[in-house]
């Protein structure tokens, strides 16, 4: 059934109604764009591939199954230990089928003459492992026994390495798929269902990446910095407490020998509320420098100090100004 985007937006922002975000999360699951006959590469390059798809929703879809796919491969690193396991699994597979002439339920990705390639994931290993004594046997007959040993060796190590991937590969989908969910009810809310399906579809994709990556940048505690018209995210992080408070680090003897009573107050009250929050781990409160340094935000100081905020702020600019010239 063809969707209406603009009726189901309006849906959305008027009443609630999810139906396009439904629609949507599972497309996401059930389509195989790989097996659209309109999707080709433009550029070997960049790897920028076009696809002509019947739905306008459809490229939703499609650019949140190739997020998720392409954060799918950060597993990566749990088959790097064993890398050079799979070449050695796939000669002997290649003796089973070319030399022993044994037949197996899958295809390879590729084939020369002497090596069959394949793509091994659990569900090769699973019926591998199902057929295990006919396998065991074809090496018997051929008198290999000990390459047999070798090979089982090798399914057993891969077969631990491909179960742990596999699951590590479902917790992304899923935290991908929920954080796609949520930027998807974000950006929703902001879309002018008046316009276009191309319109739509162009602000949609563009604001749901920025959204998800917002959302990524959440859980890993990381801050948003915009400077020079770009974006940058970076992991904030104390220095120490007087750098937070004032920006740079001066000697301590400089704090009584050169501000007035009222000054030196102030500053040590901001300074120990600091040391406490980094005790407890709050994070609540600061701005975040260039260089990923936590510092005092202007309502922070006013709320520590007790003052108005202007006259919070003023004081602190005055402090900064007075201590410049001793920074270490």
């Amino acid at each position: 059934m063809n969707l209406n985007l603009n009726e189901a937006i309006r849906a959305y922002q008027e009443n609630g109604d999810t139906s396009l975000i439904d629609r949507i999360m599972e497309d996401v699951e059930e389509i195989d764009f790989t097996e659209d006959p309109t999707r080709r590469y433009i550029s070997s390059e960049t790897s920028e591939i076009r696809i002509n798809l019947s739905e306008p929703h459809l490229y939703i879809v499609y650019r949140i199954k190739a997020i998720r796919e392409k954060a799918v491969k950060h597993a990566w690193y749990i088959r790097q230990p064993l890398r050079y396991s799979y070449p050695e699994i796939n000669r002997y597979l290649s003796i089973l089928i070319l030399d022993y002439g044994m037949k197996i339920p899958f295809e390879p990705i590729a084939t020369d003459r002497f090596v069959w390639t394949f793509d091994i994931n659990t569900v090769m290993l699973e019926w591998l492992a199902s057929n295990d004594i006919q396998i065991e046997q074809r090496f018997k007959e051929y008198h290999n026994e000990s390459e047999y040993k070798i090979y089982r060796s090798l399914i057993e190590r891969v077969s631990a390495i491909e179960n742990e991937a596999a699951e590590e590969e479902t917790r992304i989908r899923t935290e991908v798929m929920g954080d796609m969910r949520q930027a998807l009810m974000y950006v929703l809310k902001y879309v002018d269902a008046s316009r276009s399906d191309r319109e739509i579809v162009s602000y949609i994709n563009d604001a749901i990446m920025t959204r998800y990556h917002d959302i990524q940048a959440d859980r890993k505690g990381l801050r948003r910095l915009r400077k020079s018209g770009s974006d940058r995210r970076v992991k904030p992080h104390f220095t120490n407490s007087m750098a937070t408070v004032i920006g740079f680090e001066v000697p301590e003897w400089v704090l009584t020998k050169k501000l007035n009573v009222q000054q030196a107050e102030f500053l040590q009250k901001l300074i120990n509320s600091v040391e406490e929050d980094i005790r407890e781990g709050r994070e609540e409160g600061y701005n975040v420098t260039a260089g990923g340094e936590y510092i005092v935000s202007g309502t922070y100081v006013a709320r520590v100090s007790g003052l108005p905020y202007e006259t919070a702020r003023k004081r602190l600019t005055r402090i900064r100004k007075k201590l410049e010239k001793y920074l270490l």
